[in-house]
């Protein structure tokens, strides 16, 4: 129905491996992208352009360690310019094997949006960790947590975000099992919450399923 969600996206970048790191420097472009639906108009229109790199190093065996910076400019049409933003990406992370299908991984992300006028300026620190391990019978399990605190910076009292802040956090976990060459079964559930200084905007999603997987 909304034909303009129908896009282009031209990528370009260098992806350079060494024995004990690895680096991708990448640009990304994508013109006339429609950014929701909006009754009475095109919609809400935008040029979104990107640039960033993404940083991996063995430091010692069994330690790796990961760098990720993005910048990313959103130019939308006249009608909903109010929108324009530029938006920083950084993350760091550990990761630390264990060994036999054991691994322990860390990381924190910090994101910031600029908006032209304030209204959708925010800032979000998140932290998330990940545990992989083998268990008897060959079945494989895995616990992810994270939680994460974004503050809007809309600096005008009349703005609809002004003063909000919202806490969320995940716990999700997972139990799978080899059943015969390359089929694989998973077990899963995740359970989300948001909790803001806006009520209505407070939320709880649990999420429970199975899938059957086949990999080369």
């Amino acid at each position: 129905f909304w034909t303009a969600r129908n896009l282009e996206r031209w990528t370009i970048g260098t992806d350079v491996k060494g024995t004990r790191y690895r680096v991708r420097i990448y640009g990304e472009r994508t013109n006339d992208e429609l950014y929701f639906p909006a009754t009475g108009s095109d919609g809400a229109i935008l040029d979104r352009s990107t640039v960033g790199s993404d940083i991996r190093v063995d430091l010692v065996p069994g330690w790796r360690a990961n760098l990720r910076a993005e910048y990313e400019d959103e130019n939308f049409v006249p009608t909903f310019d109010e929108r324009d933003a530029h938006r920083w990406r950084f993350r760091s992370g550990l990761e630390r094997s264990l060994g036999a299908g054991k691994s322990v991984a860390l990381s924190h992300e910090y994101r910031r949006a600029d908006s032209v006028t304030k209204l959708y300026s925010y800032e979000q620190n998140a932290l998330r960790g990940l545990v992989d391990r083998s268990l008897p019978l060959g079945v494989a399990a895995g616990l992810e947590l994270q939680v994460s605190l974004r503050n809007y910076r809309t600096g005008q009292s009349f703005a609809t975000n002004f003063g909000r802040r919202d806490t969320r956090g995940l716990v999700g976990g997972k139990l799978g099992r080899t059943l015969v060459g390359p089929l694989r079964t998973e077990l899963y559930g995740e359970w989300r919450r948001r909790t803001s200084t806006r009520a209505s905007k407070d939320y709880d999603v649990t999420t429970i399923g199975i899938a059957l997987i086949a990999s080369r």
